[in-house]
């Protein structure tokens, strides 16, 4: 886009839309830094990612209103890929109040995908009409034909959620209260956990059946355990990675060192040489505070009459 007018006119139509970044990680960097017409397009971006989507957004009013903008319904959804060094280099402590990061769905993938050789298949008959219903809902005659242009949103369709599903929902939004409440620096996740939940359990019911969708126990469950999943692995990258001082970025860096050997367990020598950066009493002090947070677990080993240590990452209870 090469101006944030650019970038609303893109969703005046339809309100909705995927925009997908590569190296995200950088772009949130360049967040940090933008200026003019780039803080232009990045502020318009992040507006409508956390805009309500039951309301008519208006990020432009002009003294013409033929030029004025109007997006029914904001429904942008961004898919970001980056490295997770960059991606960390990005963000700090700081970016889990300012309620960002708590928006956001991160996945890390622990292994490379299998090779295989590219195919051109025709897609599944019910996933084209399925796409091309919401098309035709979206860019059709119907009643969002006009959406945008000086009409008022239409009436909304609300989803039916069957008791057993509500039941499971709201089971689950106390669990996650709870653990906002035990987990100060990633509450923000957890609150959100629940909100996730149930857009999910929403776009499960409207993916089966867009014109009528009911949230059933089984779409609860579906997206109660998805959310879950994400919310204890973001936990874990924050934990491993988000740092309040040097000392506990150099923390995380000897427990990721730790956890990613073989069987999460590193022999004291073995340690020594992947740590060489840091000086004895530097690497003391690290290991002695992880052992003493628990993060750590010291054990005594015995290798042809020799006494070590070695140590092993503990697994966190989720």
């Amino acid at each position: 886009f090469t101006h944030s007018t650019a970038l609303y006119r893109s969703f005046e139509d339809t309100g909705a839309g995927l925009t997908q970044i590569d190296e995200f990680g950088r772009f949130l960097q360049g967040m940090r830094k933008a200026s003019g017409t780039e803080f232009e397009i990045v502020t318009g971006l992040m507006q409508l990612l956390t805009s309500e989507g039951d309301a008519l957004f208006r990020p432009k009013r002009y003294a013409h209103s033929e030029r004025s903008i109007e997006i029914c319904h904001p429904c942008v959804v961004l898919f970001g890929s980056t490295t997770i060094e960059q991606f960390f280099a990005a963000v700090g402590v700081d970016s889990l109040d300012d309620g960002f990061l708590g928006r956001l769905m991160l996945w890390k993938s622990d292994s490379l995908p299998e090779l295989l050789w590219p195919e051109c298949k025709e897609p599944p008959e019910h996933v084209v009409a399925t796409a091309k219903w919401w098309f035709n809902l979206s860019h059709g005659s119907g009643n969002l034909r006009d959406i945008g242009r000086g009409k008022r949103p239409p009436v909304e369709q609300v989803a039916k959620t069957a008791p057993a599903a509500k039941d499971l929902l709201m089971d689950f939004a106390r669990h996650c209260d709870e653990k906002s409440l035990t987990d100060d620096r990633n509450a923000v996740i957890w609150r959100r956990a629940s909100e996730k939940a149930a857009k999910l359990a929403l776009v499960y019911a409207a993916s089966l059946n867009p014109e009528n969708p009911e949230i059933t126990a089984e779409a609860a469950s579906w997206s109660i355990e998805f959310a879950s999943v994400v919310a204890s692995h973001t936990v874990s990258l924050f934990d491993d990675h988000l740092a309040e001082s040097a000392f506990e970025a150099n923390c995380n860096t000897m427990f990721r060192i730790v956890a990613a050997s073989p069987g999460g367990t590193l022999s004291g020598m073995d340690l020594v040489r992947k740590a060489r950066k840091w000086t004895s009493k530097e690497r003391r002090e690290i290991i002695e505070a992880l052992v003493d947070q628990g993060r750590l677990i010291q054990e005594d080993t015995e290798t042809k009459g020799r006494k070590g240590k070695s140590y092993r990452a503990a697994k966190r209870v989720q």
